[in-house]
């Protein structure tokens, strides 16, 4: 791709202050609703936060791998303990400080009432809770006590209720806001791990996935997990711990095997993959010797290079063109319809402004006939295709999700479980296991159900945005002087370029629409903003559109502590079984066939909850797109009155004299330039 030239990428420090020529702007044009649509955006870019998720499945070295990381010993505990399901977060704080964060008595009563209610009540009550903010408590624990909350040993089960636990310390890299969040162990020890770990992955900004070089290389789980994460998580970069247990020709070996495995999951080119291998225990001696060499062998320095540096830099400038870019359509938008009043106000004779009133009126004659005739077929339309892709998803998702013992899923689960070499006994103390664990497979599968055709959806409404925004600009009057919006192939090649820059190290990872991660929607709606209709259409649509959409996208759903209440009388019914005078051959038969039957109710509570879930996702997103439609359609009718009731003002030459009135839309004017231009120099773009 060719580079334009004087292009540049944004800073913060730049960024800031196109904000406050932004807000002094606002405040000046009376653009207060551009303002609070924007806010968000801004909000966040001065939040100065950037969430490092690590994942991995157990004894991979997690721990070890962030305390070397940050440079210090003992950030967090190392031991051969488990850790429960139990997330630590490291941010920084003036002093060492370690903040247990408990879950309050009313959501531990929440949490512990499932198995006394039925399959459609537990249904309700976590759609409920899932929906209910909750209140945590406070408690400043001291090192030794923190395995009383954080270790297997010291919280059996988590059993005090343990959200999370926050660890501050003064540690440099963390001062500009990272926060290093180590998840609980994945791996089948602990089903609520893999829970919680999943709820974390959406909201980071970066993924962290961990592996090893002495137990197993990428082994299938692990393939299976990043396969299910990685079109919901913005970027995602690896590293293999352990280096220095191993010859270097073994772990060499393995980190070329698994960069054929992660570049089949992925779909790209082990070049294009971010992959780190390391010593913590090479790290933690230079941390005491300040021995160079120990340095260089611990493979750290490029991996806090990138975290450090060019991660963080990267999501910045991606935050700071997810401000800019909407300031710059904005002030583009105001500059069109300023310039547009100040051409009416300079039509110095009777006969040019009549000329002008003839054809506004004529424009608001044929805007009638369209706002009569074709427009609610345009809404009809748009309604009855979503419909038609929201019956499509429902039909899918109901289909995959049959409440049957005979389901295929059901079918190929149960043949697996047929498989295991276990007796009977082994096998019924295992169904709470099994059951969860087919919850999983099913839960997961509607996901990716669900996120497709969320997708599809999303790409339907803003290419019927994109025409009701064209045939809206042909009901412009169209030999008004509006200044072009030249910058929407700029625009379009920059944020192309963006991407670009981090997609040459973190391929095909940006499915993920969120209003500050690095998107392809993003892009295809800032591109979207640049057709602007007389200015101010074009921005409101693209902005409202997005609004729209964002209900589109994934929405982590932990099923699996309603499914497993449900299940827990399962294993009590078919201990019955071993009570009778049966062989070992039919009391296995008995508990499979048993186990298959009861599988439908977990199908039947997944139907119910994805229905539910997809449905008013949908219906809210319909809501919104023909609210959004009749909006644009009303902001183009009210700008034509607006400018035929200012040409009638100018005929009757009543209130401020022409003169006075054009000064006043020249001094606005020249704000509106002063900003775009501030905008796209901070982007790089103005020439």
């Amino acid at each position: 791709m060719t580079s334009q030239q004087n292009t540049g990428l944004p800073n913060k420090p730049t960024t800031e202050r196109v904000v406050s020529l932004f807000e002094e702007t606002c405040k000046a044009l009376n653009m207060s609703e551009t303002l609070e649509q924007i806010r968000p955006g801004i909000h966040a870019l001065r939040a100065e936060k950037f969430t490092l998720v690590v994942i991995g499945e157990i004894k991979k070295g997690k721990t070890s791998l962030i305390n070397a990381l940050l440079g210090l010993k003992n950030v967090l505990p190392v031991s051969s303990d488990v850790a429960t399901s139990t997330v630590f977060k490291v941010v920084y704080g003036p002093k060492r400080r370690n903040v247990v964060l408990l879950e309050s008595g009313a959501d531990k009563a929440d949490a512990t009432r499932f198995h006394e209610m039925s399959s459609d009540e537990m249904a309700k009550e976590f759609e409920r809770l899932s929906r209910r903010k909750k209140t945590l408590i406070e408690k400043e624990v001291s090192d030794e006590d923190l395995f009383l909350y954080g270790a297997e040993d010291g919280n059996p089960g988590n059993e005090k209720g343990v959200d999370h636990i926050r660890i501050e310390i003064p540690c440099e890299p963390l001062r500009k806001g990272l926060e290093i969040i180590d998840t609980p162990g994945l791996g089948g020890l602990m089903k609520a791990h893999a829970d919680i770990t999943w709820s974390y992955i959406p909201n980071a900004h970066a993924v962290l996935f961990v592996l090893e070089s002495v137990q197993s290389p990428f082994t299938k789980d692990e393939q299976t997990f990043l396969s299910n994460i990685k079109n919901v998580t913005p970027r995602i970069l690896f590293v293999q711990t352990k280096i220095d247990v191993v010859d270097p020709a073994k772990w060499k070996s393995w980190q070329e095997r698994n960069l054929e495995e992660i570049s089949k999951v992925l779909g790209c080119r082990k070049e294009q993959i971010l992959y780190f291998p390391v010593s913590s225990e090479d790290k933690q001696f230079f941390i005491d010797d300040h021995n160079p060499a120990d340095y260089e062998s611990s493979g750290f320095k490029p991996l806090e290079h990138f975290i450090f540096n060019r991660l963080q830099n990267i999501y910045e400038q991606a935050l700071c063109l997810s401000v800019l870019e909407p300031v710059n359509q904005a002030a583009a938008a105001k500059e069109s319809e300023l310039a547009e009043a100040l051409q009416i106000l300079k039509a110095d004779t009777d006969e040019k402004l009549a000329e002008l009133e003839a054809k506004y009126t004529e424009k608001q004659k044929e805007f009638a006939e369209f706002e009569t005739d074709e427009f609610p077929d345009i809404i009809t339309k748009l309604q009855d295709r979503l419909q038609d892709m929201i019956t499509e998803g429902e039909k899918e998702l109901t289909d995959f999700l049959q409440p049957s013992q005979y389901n295929t899923v059901v079918d190929s689960f149960i043949n697996k479980v047929r498989s295991i070499e276990q007796s009977p006994r082994e096998i019924n103390e295992r169904i709470d296991e099994l059951s969860s664990h087919f919850t999983d497979v099913c839960a997961k599968k509607a996901s990716e159900i669900y996120y497709r055709h969320c997708q599809v959806v999303s790409g339907f409404v803003v290419t019927e945005f994109e025409y009701l925004n064209r045939r809206l600009q042909e009901l412009c009057v169209s030999d008004i002087a509006i200044p072009k919006n030249d910058i929407n192939e700029d625009e379009k090649t920059h944020a192309i370029a963006l991407s670009d820059q981090a997609g040459n190290s973190l391929p095909a990872l940006v499915n993920k629409q969120s209003d500050l991660h690095f998107s392809r929607f993003d892009m295809a709606r800032n591109v979207f903003l640049g057709a602007s209709v007389g200015g101010t259409i074009g921005a409101a649509a693209g902005q409202l559109t997005a609004v729209a959409l964002a209900a589109l996208f994934p929405v982590s759903i932990p099923f699996a502590p309603v499914i497993i209440g449900g299940m827990s009388t399962i294993g009590t019914w078919l201990g019955g079984l071993f009570s009778r005078k049966s062989t070992l051959h039919n009391q296995r038969q008995q508990i499979i066939n048993h186990f298959q039957q009861a599988l439908p109710g977990i199908l039947l509570q997944l139907q119910r909850s994805y229905a539910r879930q997809y449905s008013d996702v949908m219906i809210d997103v319909k809501r919104k797109v023909r609210d959004e439609q009749r909006r644009m359609t009303k902001t183009m009718k009210q700008q034509m009155s607006d400018r035929l009731r200012e040409i009638k003002e100018l005929l009757k030459r009543e209130g401020m004299s022409v003169e006075q009135r054009r000064k006043s839309l020249d001094e606005q004017l020249l704000k509106a330039k002063n900003l775009r231009r501030a905008a796209l120099q901070a982007t790089g773009q103005f020439k």
